[in-house]
């Protein structure tokens, strides 16, 4: 018992010190698999592919959500009145270890395409909760 616990939080600990940021990797991997360009039907099934059946939502006001205040087109620095919508998903670490990682390290990354009139991906937006608390830490001063 001792001996499997041991275990447990040298894992833990190996996978907080080499995984890197969950931001940094959803990132990397959205952009390199939905580049600029692609349809809002094959942005959308990419993601349940690749997250395991999650889907997308669709929002075709791009300035409804907000966070702190400031729309997303403005966060990702991108003019509102060209885009005709926005998919957004939110991608969590998922696993036997990264359950428990979540208890002593919560992790998410709201994802956000930006689509254009035509309904395809012309921008990004990626936030971490981390970044999300220096926003709120921020907006209060």
């Amino acid at each position: 018992m001792l001996v499997a616990g041991l275990t447990a939080v040298g894992l833990a600990v190996w996978w907080l010190l080499n995984a890197g940021s969950l931001r940094d990797r959803v990132e990397a991997e959205v952009r390199a698999e939905v580049p600029i360009g692609t349809s809002r039907q094959d942005a959308a099934a990419w993601v349940t592919r690749t997250y395991g059946g999650l889907i997308p939502h669709h929002s075709s006001d791009p300035t409804a959500e907000r966070f702190v205040g400031r729309t997303i087109p403005d966060l990702a620095g991108v003019r509102a009145d060209g885009l005709g919508g926005i998919l957004r998903f939110t991608v969590r670490p998922r696993g036997i270890v990264t359950d428990v990682i979540q208890q002593l390290d919560p992790q998410q990354v709201f994802v956000y395409l930006l689509l254009d009139q035509n309904e395809c991906v012309c921008g990004y937006f990626f936030l971490s909760l981390e970044e999300l608390g220096r926003m709120e830490i921020e907006g209060r001063r």
